[in-house]
């Protein structure tokens, strides 16, 4: 729709342009009623080392509304955005990995130490 990498807006989306027409294609019925104020629409992708994690996307009930300015505000904004998420989902992953190392220290723990054969699959089970 936009180039890769980029903010894009369409100005109105009520003129018979492409982009207009792409945007009201893509909505379903529901969100056609919900939104049947917005004019002006803009999106930012959420960007992560050249991939798209996402799509930040903003909206005015006035054609023309959203000047360079506001783009350069929401493109930095969208960075930022994409960090914290990003780093919200490593931090998740970091946790999950020492779940699962001290889960393999403890199922070792158990299989070396003199516990009985039941005692030992008991802790693999848990």
């Amino acid at each position: 729709m936009f180039a890769a990498n980029t903010a894009g807006v369409i100005p109105d989306i009520l003129e018979d342009t492409p982009l207009a027409r792409i945007y009201w294609q893509l909505l379903t019925p529901q969100y056609r009623e919900e939104f049947s104020y917005v004019r002006c629409w803009m999106g930012v992708p959420l960007m992560i080392q050249g991939r798209q994690i996402g799509l930040l996307t903003l909206h005015h009930h006035l054609p023309n509304h959203f000047t360079q300015q506001h783009i350069e505000l929401a493109t930095t904004f969208a960075a930022q955005s994409a960090a914290a998420i990003e780093n919200a989902h490593l931090f998740a992953q970091t946790r999950r990995q020492a779940e699962e190392t001290q889960a393999i220290l403890t199922v070792q723990q158990a299989i070396s130490s003199r516990l009985d054969l039941s005692q030992v699959m008991q802790i693999i089970a848990d």
